[in-house]
């Protein structure tokens, strides 16, 4: 399992005013870096460097405050899909859906208000994204990554579109077993197949009924405690989700 914060990182209880006075913080990586090395350097003058798909380094303007701060008005902070099918439909999650996507359920997870988001972040899925704001999906992913999200993703190309699941490190062990649910069925029972993907997503128990009876499933709260019971029980590492997918584990989340 991975750790919380690797050596050498500022956890995120502590303020990025704590580095030493010889060194400042890199938001990218979640560490203290010295003052006078190429990287220390760069933030200094508030130059951010990185290379794009084209292998070219680019240089862009950037305080460490844009990378700390959070990108979007206080009213999407606490917003939240709990469920496949909602009740009521919330205009504000509709209004920032349609300005960024999926990736809303990523910042849910930096927020604290999601354990695990799945979605496709292969490059068909960022080319997909990049219709959208780009730009304000771009600040939410540094965003993201000061808040330290980690991910998992099936190098797969082609069938279902739940290629990547995202995820802060202290979720790393529900991560990988929805992995395993996802890509290897065969380790839930089929009829039990949705329920668990829907538990471990945090959708509520209602919701995951009313989608079942939509199924012509018809499961009951006692099937759904059972099902959790399984899932608590399984016990899954990286190395048991390599056969015939490739999975790889990221502790960034690259820009689309």
């Amino acid at each position: 399992m991975p750790k919380v914060c690797p050596p050498g990182c500022v956890p995120e209880t502590k303020t990025i005013n704590q580095c030493s006075p010889d060194k400042i913080y890199n938001p990218k990586t979640r560490r203290c870096v010295s003052k006078t090395g190429a990287v220390g350097k760069s933030l200094t003058k508030k130059t951010i460097k990185f290379k794009a798909s084209n292998n070219k380094t680019i240089k862009v303007k950037a305080s460490v405050k844009e990378f700390t701060k959070d990108p979007l008005p206080k009213k999407y902070h606490n917003l939240v899909d709990k469920g496949l099918v909602s009740k009521d439909v919330n205009l504000k999650l509709q209004e920032l859906s349609n300005k960024i996507g999926e990736i809303s359920d990523i910042y849910a997870v930096a927020k604290g208000k999601k354990e695990l988001a799945t979605l496709d972040f292969s490059s068909l899925g960022k080319r997909k994204l990049k219709k959208k704001d780009s730009v304000l999906i771009n600040k939410i992913i540094d965003y993201c990554n000061y808040k330290g999200v980690q991910m998992l993703h099936n190098t797969k190309k082609g069938g279902m579109y739940l290629k990547t699941i995202f995820f802060l490190p202290h979720n790393y062990n529900k991560a990988l077993k929805l992995m395993k649910i996802l890509w290897y069925p065969s380790s839930i029972p089929y009829n039990m197949h949705n329920v668990s993907i829907g538990l471990l997503l945090g959708y509520d128990k209602d919701n995951i009924i009313y989608i079942s009876h939509r199924d012509k499933l018809y499961i009951k709260k006692k099937d759904i405690l059972s099902v959790q019971k399984k899932i608590d029980k399984m016990k899954v590492t990286l190395d048991d989700l390599q056969g015939i997918h490739k999975i790889v584990y990221k502790t960034n989340i690259p820009n689309i």
